[in-house]
């Protein structure tokens, strides 16, 4: 089953709640370590807190600024 995030939904005007927030998870990270969270619509597979800014994983090892997603 796909799993999409809140925000990716709100963005992308879906009328479905989302299955996750990734801002949620990010809050509960500590600095460093990276949390396995899944969004098919954006295609991250993981999140991880960098000097306080919001890191998503992709499959092809690659790291983005969530913010350059929103």
């Amino acid at each position: 089953m796909s799993e999409y995030s809140l925000e990716f939904c709100r963005k992308h005007d879906f009328m479905m709640p989302g299955d996750f927030s990734i801002n949620l998870g990010f809050l509960k990270l500590k600095e460093g370590p990276q949390k396995y969270l899944c969004c098919e619509g954006w295609g991250f597979v993981g999140i991880r807190k960098g000097a306080g800014k919001c890191l998503l994983i992709f499959p092809d090892g690659k790291i983005a600024d969530f913010l350059s997603l929103e």
